[in-house]
């Protein structure tokens, strides 16, 4: 109450110590984090996980996020599969998009996938699948990068649609599918965001068809 978090944190280790209830681990977590010590307080989670004590999906989760915070994504990778595997943690878009960041933070592409498109499932916008259609084309999969990427432009609610069709077009332009690519970077050019790039595509493309 007194927010003396040093001296709390002292009373904390030693409840840790002598009486290892997982409260008194969260709670010196959170008075570590309040200190700013955060190389303490990460570790302090991680001692209560391995003792089997966070079983709650908040608790997880928040054990991932701070894994993430610290640049180690497989380990957040590695809590969130295993929550998810036991039935802690639920099926929900947020839930499985930390995942898949998770997974795509440790640059493991194919293990990103499900979730990924789990999450884009579930969500009320197409923004979702635009990723899903990204490492799709990290992973050099033009087929499935474009059904993707319909399916964010069907779903509708894009935070930047002409990002998507610029990358439809480019998709499409590798295919050799030249007419439906211009039609894409026609569609493209229509936002002021993505107009510039998707202006000199169409170039690129025009050069195409003329060299053929």
């Amino acid at each position: 109450e007194l927010k003396q978090y040093e001296e709390v944190a002292k009373v904390l280790e030693t409840l840790v110590s002598h009486f290892p209830k997982k409260v008194y681990f969260l709670q010196l977590s959170g008075a570590y984090a309040e200190l700013g010590l955060d190389k303490r307080s990460l570790p302090t989670l991680e001692i209560a996980h391995l003792q089997g004590l966070l079983d709650r999906e908040s608790e997880l989760v928040n054990l991932a996020q701070s894994y993430l915070y610290h640049g180690l994504p497989y380990q957040a990778a590695g809590v969130l599969a295993k929550g998810f595997e036991d039935g802690i943690i639920t099926d929900g878009k947020e839930n499985w998009k930390l995942l898949g960041d998770s997974w795509l933070n440790a640059r493991e592409y194919e293990q990103a996938l499900v979730p990924l498109e789990r999450a884009a499932a579930l969500s009320g916008d197409g923004n979702l699948f635009v990723q899903v259609a990204q490492v799709h084309l990290e992973r050099d999969e033009p087929k499935a990068a474009l059904e993707a990427l319909r399916k964010a432009l069907n779903k509708g609610g894009l935070d930047n649609p002409g990002n998507a069709y610029l990358l439809l077009g480019i998709t499409l332009a590798g295919n050799r599918d030249f007419g439906a690519a211009r039609e894409a970077f026609n569609k493209s050019a229509s936002f002021e965001k993505s107009r510039e790039a998707a202006q000199k595509w169409m170039q690129h493309v025009e050069r195409q068809e003329a060299a053929q």
